[in-house]
This record gives C-alpha cells, structure tokens and sequence, in this order.
C-alpha cells in the first residue's frame, strides 16, 4: 500500500525534509531499500549502510545535518527506535 511521506510524517510525529508528497510503497533495510521504499537509521554501526543506501525516503531518531544522503524524503522522530514510538 502507497503512503506519502506526509502522511508517515504525521503518523509518526516527525519532521519532515523533502517531498511530503512523495509516495513510498514499502519498507525495507538500509542495504535493501529501492527508490519507492523508506528505511530506518538509528545505530551507528549501520553509517556505512546509510551512506550507500538507495531508499527513497529515511526515517532517523535524530536530525542528522552533517549528512544528507541523496534520497528525496528525510524526517526524524526524536525517541524514535527499533521502528516503534
């Protein structure tokens, strides 16, 4: 099912960086994600994956200005981890 990165935005009450209406179809991990799926950063141990990703959009605990991934849709959820609030 397609959701826009608004409507996950709201849902999760994060902040948004991007197109909220951009459309994503699934989920998936950092190494995994295409372009029409959203993926989830919050350990360190996974920078090297984040750096290579391919996922349309990221979902992040914390803002992260000293790196911008070339995905269109970026948002944080502050206490966000394991993918649950």
């Amino acid at each position: 099912m397609k959701r826009t990165l608004g409507e996950i935005a709201r849902h999760l009450g994060g902040t948004l960086v991007g197109d909220e209406g951009l459309e994503v179809q699934g989920v998936n991990a950092l190494d995994l994600a295409g372009p029409e799926e959203i993926s989830f950063y919050s350990d360190p141990r996974y920078r090297r994956a984040l750096e290579k990703t391919r996922a349309g959009a990221l979902i992040t605990a914390e803002r992260l200005d000293d790196f911008f991934p070339s995905t269109p849709g970026r948002m944080w959820v502050p206490g966000l981890r394991s993918g649950t609030k």
